[in-house]
């Protein structure tokens, strides 16, 4: 996992992650944790095999805050996961001003935690997360705001970041008809398409719906 912004370079081995000046390859920081991403400054990463999300600062690696799994399930009222599968499991997102963090739910599934990016406190939950060979596609940080692909209701739907409420649907019911199960690879944005993976790699328009298929 590589991780390339102004001034750092993180390298994440899956146990550690070390922050290098990409000029001179001098190493800067390394703290233990895997999943960096990089937002505003700030280095977010999980710890303890996903039971801590820790916001670090990019130019030294101080730390700045971190909250617990445990705790954000608590304050949230998570759904409970599979017997020794509690957790946060990654990928991290950030942008906008929060933090998203997946964790499981069940043996496969997955939804997302939203954290205050400023201050790791967290804000609300959404219902879903996207996995391989899964129906829909996000959540994605994009313009502020959060996006995702409701495949079964045929919808992409915007909501506002920092409190999960809805701020725009545009339907794509020809996503709903498909005839077989999901791709095993996780969906991708950019800013005119979703890119699911309902049939191979489905290019889904952001402002009108209109799905282009491409099937293989």
């Amino acid at each position: 996992h590589v991780v390339l912004t102004a001034g750092r370079l993180l390298i994440g081995s899956g146990r550690q992650v070390i922050a290098v000046d990409p000029e001179t390859g001098e190493t800067k920081w390394q703290v233990p944790g895997s999943g960096a991403v990089v937002d505003a400054g700030r280095a977010y990463v999980l710890q303890s095999a996903g039971q801590t999300l820790a916001c670090l600062d990019l130019e030294d690696g101080r730390p700045v805050w971190e909250t617990a799994y445990a705790q954000a399930a608590q304050t949230l009222d998570v759904k409970p996961p599979a017997a020794g599968k509690g957790g946060f499991v990654g990928p991290l997102q950030a942008g906008g001003g929060v933090v998203l963090a997946p964790y499981r739910v069940g043996l496969k599934d997955s939804e997302t935690l939203v954290f205050d990016a400023a201050s790791g406190r967290p804000l609300w939950v959404l219902g879903y997360h996207d996995r391989p060979f899964g129906r829909g596609a996000g959540p994605f940080i994009m313009d502020g705001g959060i996006w995702l692909l409701d495949a079964n209701a045929g919808q992409v739907r915007t909501l506002d970041a920092k409190t999960g409420e809805a701020t725009n649907s545009v339907p794509a019911p020809a996503i709903r008809f498909v005839g077989h199960h999901a791709r095993g690879y996780e969906s991708r944005l950019t800013p005119r398409f979703i890119i699911g993976k309902e049939r191979g790699a489905d290019f889904v328009d952001l402002a009108t719906g209109a799905v282009s298929w491409n099937n293989w």
